[in-house]
């Protein structure tokens, strides 16, 4: 069934590879991790070195679960509290360091995604549906970013087309865009279709829940499709700058927006 949920726990069966025991080694936080579980467990115990480093070296996830439980009493306090997003940075950067696993998750379009056990009502679904099943939205969440972003690569890509193909001989320009100005219906420059392009990417970039650093991811993902482009490495600098102003002060230093085609 196209719409119908899909439920994932043992390794050995389809989809086995969205749990976080499966064998996929991420890079985060300086080290190299075996699996996803690893780096989630090693989390708790962020404030006592000796366990932390423990559980980088033991081998299984089983192994690693069974050794935090036995150690409750150490976990950091504010665990509860950011679980969540130390699940979301795990998993996050597991689908993004393997190209493989990543192209498995969006092949499951809009179907709900569900870790379905009865061994956890918290992370999965209790085994009868109760659960809170955080793991599986997790993973949802994960996939609607990596949707939005191919979405606006293959946007831009299109762009740069069109744009090559009607202005090719066009000479380079600078626009200066002032934001005030803007809100009272007028611009120093005529809002021509590159800046308007440029000024969706920044409210776009903006709208997302996203982390600072993973701004600079997708800036990163940019310069890598672009890196033989230098008109469109120009405006990632641009967006770049933009970005770190608004992140610092929130918003565009004397409400100017500067914008070299």
């Amino acid at each position: 069934m196209a719409h119908a949920p899909i439920y994932f726990y043992d390794l050995d069966e389809p989809y086995g590879e969205f749990s976080n025991f499966y064998a996929a080694p991420i890079e985060l936080d300086g080290y190299i991790w075996p699996t996803s579980e690893h780096y989630f467990q090693a989390q708790k115990f962020i404030f006592h070195e000796r366990h932390f480093k423990h559980i980088l070296k033991l081998a299984t996830p089983r192994e690693i679960f069974d050794y935090a439980q036995a150690h409750k009493s150490l976990v950091r306090p504010d665990w509860p509290d950011i679980k969540n997003e130390v699940m979301y940075k795990a998993c996050k950067a597991k689908f993004t360091q393997h190209w493989k696993l990543k192209q498995l998750l969006l092949s499951t379009g809009h179907r709900t995604l569900v870790e379905h056990t009865k061994n956890d009502s918290y992370w999965g679904d209790g085994g009868d549906g109760t659960g809170k099943n955080q793991l599986g939205t997790t993973l949802m969440h994960i996939k609607g970013v990596f949707d939005r972003l191919n979405n606006l690569i293959h946007q831009i890509q299109f762009d740069q087309t069109q744009r090559q193909h009607y202005k090719f001989d066009e000479p380079l320009s600078i626009g200066i865009f002032n934001l005030n100005a803007r809100e009272e219906g007028q611009s120093s420059t005529k809002l021509n279709d590159e800046f308007i392009h440029y000024q969706l990417l920044i409210d776009c970039i903006l709208q997302m829940e996203s982390s600072s650093n993973e701004k600079q991811e997708l800036i990163a993902l940019f310069k890598q499709q672009y890196k033989n482009n230098p008109i469109e490495l120009k405006l990632l600098k641009n967006l770049k700058m933009a970005i770190h102003q608004i992140d610092q002060y929130g918003g565009i230093q004397d409400n100017h927006l500067f914008i070299d085609y």
